[in-house]
């Protein structure tokens, strides 16, 4: 609408012109207003642009042509108002959507509703993009002597053009009728389509067409303005004749002859008919008569059809009122209906009170007697946790006896190989006797002694198997290191206590083999179901591994990676087993998806939540570092959690323990490892390459070593790293993923390794270069560090191993205070080399004599189901 009234600015602005103040004032302008407007235009038709303007800015959607020609005619500005009113012409037809009967009230306002969505949606203009539908649309209102001139949104508007006041009068009087051969049934046949007919079941469409009345006497007025008398007698002055006869066959409506002078007689013969004689001045004022009477016709007849379209209007608002009076009682009768159902609906509430008030006082005794039971119960768990104490008691006293015991049984295998030796030496002896007495006979109690304790021997070399355990995997080895490395170290540990031991593995490449056959753990690979599918997590299923061996007893997953499968093969298959769960740095999405960005971090909580759901009743969860545990162990407060959680501290891994390394070396190579795949602040990266950039100042050969980068995102990766390089001399090496021979290849040429980690809930990496033997600086904020201090505190290892932790902030809010602190210690630990590496080699030495793993290893065999003594063993 604002779009519309802009289109008469510029007609308005050369019209008015000077007058624009007084058209301000009807607009609502006030002086200050008017003023301010004159004050920054330097003609009128400026004002009058600039007074438009600011007119429909300060109305919007009200400032309509409907507005500005009431304005104009107010001030006196008629003629601008009919220029205006040239396009006046055309009557605006709306049509809508209606229904053909009228449903009942209960459902009326659904059917409203949907008609009212499908006029938004489906009935618009485009219906009439059809040609033919629009030729038909077209050829149906010429038959009611109307030109459809366009069609324009708002669900469907026409614009119809008339050519007399009669064709539009009979329009209006006929445009809302509905029926057989109605202009509504025609249209309806046309427009409304089977598609739109079945998206409102139930019901039959009709088209509705709506006119405004407003509407209808403009064009209806316009209309009459737009006839004249066929001759005006002004031009007739130029008639060349002073007489003329007229043949009454062409007599069609009061054709007037007249001559040069005014009071020169104007006679007209007609066949038939008496000749008329008139003066110029009687013509004219017959005419001025005739103009006057004719004005006074289309006043009344304009007066006569507002009084229609107000009837009409007033039987429309009568039908209204009569519908809405129904409608009343129609709810009245409802609310009636309502009372009574209310008052039947009380008088069973106060029954079932009185019900109530006999439930409630069984209730109180009820609660009497269940107030008795609490404290018969209490008392019996106060007898119990007596007896519990009793047993604890109990228990500590057979512990300390089977430690005699196996005391005993160190002094007794003492005794034992005594024997032995006295026994060879005897025969010996007894050889040597026969050889030098042939007639002297063996002691037959010395023999049968040293048959009892052969069979004894024979006894304790026999070996038990125990029931089979399953572990949920995608891959087996040590070759990526972290979890993969943690399954390893369980597996080898169960094998071990002689527990038969099987591992599902989407893939078995013959390094993993190899791996298995050496710890005694049996794969069991995918059923491959066509070649060219690719193994997923998904097919940790029963379709893919439909053959698991019988009797498993125990269930392993690991969070975030296996834990879905474990329990889908748990609830599915093995329902009497024990469900298990590993808990893993990386299974803390709160820390580490802050440094992947993103939607990463939003998606934090719903990954512990998955993981809540997998370990929830489980026998047991194992969380890797004592920061792992104390997560988790706040997690599961919540109400999801295992049976049982465990700390679980893995052992340096064979391959490292065997790992000889020594200093020297030409450069200074500094190594740094860690999985990088969109998270190279988690694992301090750009901290390393920054720092780095600081050393080379100092250690004109030192050179960085980064291991970790993936394979999939190189290039990004590399360009984000050698972004944090601050110094020209420093160029870092980036190694993809590698094997564990792979970084124990790297950790033997090092001088060096970082684990600048911002946060590491354990870094099994960095116990795995502590178990190399190569000096180390840890982050602070590791789960590696707390377990040093930890391990310090207790007196197991010595105190100057608390230099190998420094100070990192989680975030960046200190990176330069992080940098120096990382630089000043690398550069101290590569300049004294030699003396690093004796203090790393007494670190590893320590950490090896402390077997701080071992309880939390038997631990998880007896969970596992096996019995202490084998666990011990």
């Amino acid at each position: 609408m604002a779009t519309g009234v802009r289109k008469c600015f510029f007609f308005v602005k050369e019209n008015v012109s000077s007058d624009w103040k007084n058209l301000a004032y009807h607009l609502g302008f006030g002086r200050a207003d008017i003023d301010n407007i004159s004050s920054r235009n330097p003609d009128s038709k400026s004002c009058c642009m600039d007074l438009l303007e600011e007119w429909q800015q300060r109305k919007g959607d009200r400032a309509t042509k409907e507005v500005l020609v009431e304005a104009l005619t107010e001030a006196n500005l008629q003629s601008v108002v009919d220029g205006l009113k040239m396009d006046y012409t055309d009557l605006q037809v709306g049509l809508h959507l209606g229904l053909r009967q009228q449903p009942a009230t209960s459902v009326k306002e659904q059917y409203l509703e949907r008609i009212l969505e499908l006029e938004r949606t489906l009935f618009t203009v485009k219906v009439l993009n059809d040609p033919v539908r629009y030729r038909k649309v077209r050829k149906t209102f010429n038959a009611h002597k109307a030109l459809l001139k366009k069609a324009v949104d708002g669900s469907i508007i026409l614009l119809l053009t008339f050519l007399c006041q009669s064709d539009v009068d009979g329009f209006y009087h006929n445009h809302f009728r509905v029926g057989e051969g109605s202009l509504s049934q025609q249209l309806s046949d046309i427009l409304i389509t089977d598609e739109l007919q079945k998206k409102v079941k139930g019901v039959q469409l009709i088209v509705r067409l709506h006119v405004k009345h407003e509407d209808y006497v403009r064009v209806r007025t316009r209309l009459g303005q737009g006839l004249h008398c066929t001759t005006s007698v002004d031009n007739l002055r130029t008639l060349p004749t002073r007489s003329c006869h007229l043949d009454h066959s062409s007599l069609r409506a009061l054709d007037l002859a007249v001559v040069n002078g005014e009071d020169q007689a104007c006679t007209v013969g007609v066949d038939g008919i008496s000749s008329l004689n008139f003066t110029v001045k009687e013509v004219q004022a017959f005419a001025r008569a005739g103009k006057g009477k004719s004005q006074q016709v289309r006043q009344l007849e304009d007066k006569l059809q507002v009084m229609r379209g107000q009837l009409h209007t007033a039987r429309q608002e009568t039908d209204a009122i009569t519908e809405e009076v129904t409608r009343l009682k129609e709810n009245d009768e409802k609310a009636q209906k309502l009372v009574s159902e209310q008052k039947l609906e009380i008088q069973q509430l106060q029954e079932t009170n009185k019900s109530s008030a006999a439930t409630m006082e069984r209730m109180t005794t009820a609660e009497q007697d269940t107030q008795a039971l609490v404290r018969r119960l209490a008392n019996e768990a106060d007898r119990l946790k007596h007896e519990d104490e009793k047993a604890q008691k109990t228990l500590q006293e057979q512990k300390l006896e089977i430690q005699q015991l196996q005391e005993a049984n160190k002094s007794m295998a003492t005794t034992i190989e005594d024997l032995l030796h006295a026994k060879h030496t005897a025969k010996g002896q007894e050889q040597m006797g026969k050889m030098a007495d042939p007639g002297k006979k063996s002691v037959p109690g010395q023999a049968e002694h040293s048959g009892k304790l052969e069979a004894q021997s024979g006894l304790e070399d026999r070996e038990s198997q125990h029931e089979p355990t399953g572990k949920c995997i995608d891959e087996y080895g040590t070759s990526k290191g972290g979890v993969y490395t943690i399954n390893c170290q369980a597996g080898q540990t169960l094998a071990a206590a002689k527990a038969a031991v099987y591992c599902t593995a989407l893939r078995v490449p013959k390094q993993d083999q190899d791996a298995a056959d050496r710890d005694g753990v049996k794969l069991i690979p995918p059923v491959q179901l066509d070649k060219e599918s690719v193994p997923t997590l998904d097919w940790l299923d029963r379709v893919h591994y439909p053959n698991l061996p019988k009797g498993v007893t125990c269930i392993i997953g690991h969070a975030g990676i296996t834990d879905t499968a474990a329990r889908n093969i748990w609830e599915q298959r093995y329902p009497q087993a024990d469900l298990m769960t590993f808990n893993h740095g990386h299974a803390i999405p709160e820390d580490t998806e802050y440094y992947k960005g993103g939607r990463e971090v939003m998606n934090a909580w719903e990954k512990e939540k998955g993981m809540l759901d997998n370990v929830n009743n489980a026998k047991a969860a194992f969380s890797v570092g004592q920061r792992t545990y104390d997560h988790f162990d706040t997690i599961y407060k919540a109400g999801k959690k295992p049976e049982n959680h465990y700390v679980f501290l893995p052992k340096p891994s064979e391959i490292f323990l065997a790992t000889t390394v020594r200093p020297g070396g030409q450069q200074k190579v500094v190594l740094c490892i860690g999985r990088v795949s969109k998270a190279e602040n988690l694992k301090g990266h750009d901290l390393a390459v920054q720092t780095m950039g600081e050393v080379v100042k100092e250690i004109r050969n030192a050179r960085l070593r980064l291991r970790g980068i993936s394979e999939d995102d190189w290039e990004a990766r590399q360009k984000i790293l050698e972004d944090n390089v601050k110094s020209s001399d420093l160029n870092p090496t980036l190694l993809p993923y590698g094997t564990q021979e792979d970084i124990r290849d790297d950790m033997m040429r090092a001088n060096l390794f970082l684990m600048p980690s911002r946060t590491e809930p354990f870094g099994l990496v960095g116990l795995e270069a502590i178990a190399a033997g190569i000096p180390v600086l840890i982050a602070d904020k590791t789960g590696l560090a707390e377990m040093i201090l930890d391990l310090i505190t207790k007196g197991k290892l010595s105190a100057e191993h608390r230099h190998v932790i420094v100070e990192t902030c989680v975030n960046d809010s200190d990176r330069a205070g992080d940098v120096k602190r990382w630089a000043t210690r690398i550069v101290d630990t590569l300049k004294f080399s030699d003396s690093e590496f004796a203090k790393a080699a007494r670190l590893k030495r320590e950490l090896v004599e402390s077997r701080y793993w071992e309880e939390s290893h038997r631990t998880f065999l007896q969970a596992c189901g096996i019995p202490a003594g084998a666990a011990d063993m």
